[in-house]
């Protein structure tokens, strides 16, 4: 795993290895097997301590080894059919549900490697690919989605505001759609972590840059929302910033650059 993780990493310095298709396809589908042996959810709480953190261990490698090929792989060479890159979409976001009843021993586990936390930070990554915007939401994931915009973890926050804002360019044209993404984006933007509310932001231009949904954008009353947070978070920011790393501050900063465009943008329509 770490070998083959080594072999699709973007730090990899020297010249790219290339791979054939079908034998890409075969490494994916190894790992993915993998993974899916390992399981996730309630069944892990019968582990014993020792057991639980190798098996932890393995499945975490796995799912960085799954991130980086997700990351790497040419577009369009990922999977076989668009409706394949929907089946691992599908796949993942159970296993993302899955990690989050994992309760027993999690303390053991740092948060940048619990399941849930990986998991989702794949889905948003498959989400970003280019041969992945056929990929669509269900009702069932729209429901689960609401309830990670809530998660305890930080990260999952983040990542599931990122698969939203993801999904953002492909609902406009359908009002439902529009409407439980866009309420969605309204609780993350009341959230205490500035990178989730800049990613929330995205969404939010994304969403309602053109004026396909400004129904919609009326109707949740997003300029009135938009317009107490701009103080609200460039308070925050200046206050915060000197504890935050500098790509975390460029992301930060220009989300409140744009956001300050966009409402003067709004308000000239």
């Amino acid at each position: 795993l770490e070998i083959l993780a080594n072999m699709f990493s973007d730090d990899d310095e020297e010249d790219e290895i290339v791979i054939l298709p079908e034998i890409q396809y075969q490494l994916i589908d190894a790992v993915i097997s993998l993974i899916r042996i390992l399981g996730a959810g309630k069944v892990w709480s019968s582990f014993p301590s020792q057991i639980f953190n190798e098996v932890h261990s393995l499945r975490f490698h796995a799912l960085t080894c799954l991130s980086n090929m997700i990351q790497s792989v040419r577009s369009g060479t990922l999977r076989k059919s668009p409706s394949d890159v929907q089946h691992l979409f599908d796949y993942l976001f159970r296993l993302c549900i899955s990690c989050s009843e994992e309760t027993t021993f999690t303390s053991h586990v740092s948060s940048e490697q619990r399941g849930e936390a990986v998991t989702s930070e794949l889905l948003w990554s498959l989400l970003r690919r280019e041969d992945a915007q056929a990929i669509v939401l269900n009702d069932e994931q729209m429901k689960q989605i609401r309830v990670m915009i809530r998660s305890e973890s930080t990260r999952v926050r983040l990542h599931t505001c990122g698969m939203i804002s993801a999904m953002c360019s492909r609902v406009e044209s359908n009002r439902n759609a529009s409407v439980s993404v866009a309420t969605v984006l309204c609780v993350a933007l009341e959230d205490l972590d500035m990178l989730v509310v800049s990613e929330a932001l995205n969404g939010v231009f994304d969403l309602f840059g053109e004026t396909t949904r400004d129904d919609v954008f009326e109707m949740l009353g997003f300029m009135k929302r938009l317009s107490s947070l701009l103080p609200t978070l460039t308070r925050k920011f200046r206050s915060e910033s000197s504890n935050m790393e500098d790509v975390d501050i460029a992301r930060v900063d220009e989300a409140l650059e744009n956001l300050e465009r966009f409402i003067d943008y709004k308000r000239r329509r």
